[in-house]
């Protein structure tokens, strides 16, 4: 009789124990907003998934600088201001009427990996560049009626706002771009279901998807002194060969017309004696400039 006991007590605890471990290995607790992305990226390879679930379900307790969440449903628009520099706008009709938690951060760009450009098809709207303050911005949303699901395509596009410096920065153009991601963890800027304005101080994008998004642009190249002088130089330097063979030039040909006069040493000679005329004008102009 104890014997069977015994054998009772020892199935009944390995069942415990069993689905405790089960328990422990499904339900996930939740993380600290602040501490997503460092869990994320240590974890996981496609770490812009495990973050996109995540901050659906992190904990908010303070007002952390980068991140922002709000809740907004058919009758209220909204706006969210992760940081100074960036903006969004998302219009009472873009969740389907209803009840939706938005959640908008800024992530440094340093933890997108690039993919080599490849010649696909797939990647025709691949653009590159320089990622606007080193930012991206991630918007998600979840549905609050269908079990925390992440809606993805909306009905009407979001505006994302990303202010710049015209006086430091110098920027000349900008193209909104979302992120990509490849099968290995890499991934690729892509213009696809962006549109790209441009003010005074700020890019406007409208995109009709839910992303990770950037403006890339392309500064302008400036020279310094010291690089304009070398230039300089390396200019005067080929003025002047240029003058120097040319006269070589003209002079073997007035020799040749002289010992031979035929039609098309002629014309080789006329035609070096205007390239003559065109190169030490050239080089006087330069001179002159410099």
């Amino acid at each position: 009789m104890w014997i069977t006991l015994f054998l009772v007590k020892i199935i009944c605890f390995s069942m415990s124990q069993a689905v405790g471990g089960n328990n422990s290995f499904t339900t996930q607790k939740p993380l600290k907003c602040e501490d997503v992305l460092l869990h994320c990226t240590q974890s996981s390879l496609f770490w812009t998934r495990c973050y996109e679930e995540r901050t659906a379900a992190c904990e908010l307790k303070r007002r952390i600088f980068g991140f922002s969440r709000q809740t907004v449903d058919s009758s209220l628009e909204g706006d969210m201001n992760p940081t100074s520099h960036h903006r969004i706008h998302i219009p009472s009709s873009a969740f389907k009427g209803a009840a939706t938690t938005v959640m908008a951060s800024v992530i440094n760009s340093t933890y997108f990996k690039l993919s080599p450009p490849q010649k696909s098809r797939f990647q025709f709207h691949r653009r590159e560049g320089t990622v606007l303050r080193g930012l991206v911005l991630a918007v998600k949303a979840v549905n609050m009626t269908e079990n925390g699901e992440i809606i993805r395509n909306l009905l009407q596009p979001i505006m994302l706002f990303f202010k710049h410096n015209k006086k430091s920065s110098q920027i000349t153009d900008g193209t909104c771009v979302f992120w990509q991601e490849s099968d290995n963890g890499t991934g690729y800027w892509s213009v696809k279901g962006c549109k790209t304005n441009k003010t005074e101080d700020e890019f406007i994008c409208s995109c009709d998807h839910l992303s990770f998004f950037a403006v890339l642009v392309n500064p302008e190249i400036s020279v310094t002194n010291l690089e304009a002088e070398k230039l300089s130089y390396i200019t005067y330097i080929g003025s002047a060969l240029s003058v120097v063979f040319t006269f070589i030039s003209l002079i073997v040909f007035i020799w040749l017309h002289r010992r031979c006069p035929e039609k098309a040493t002629g014309l080789h000679m006329q035609l070096t004696g205007a390239m003559f005329s065109s190169t030490s004008a050239s080089c006087c102009a330069v001179s002159g400039n410099g």
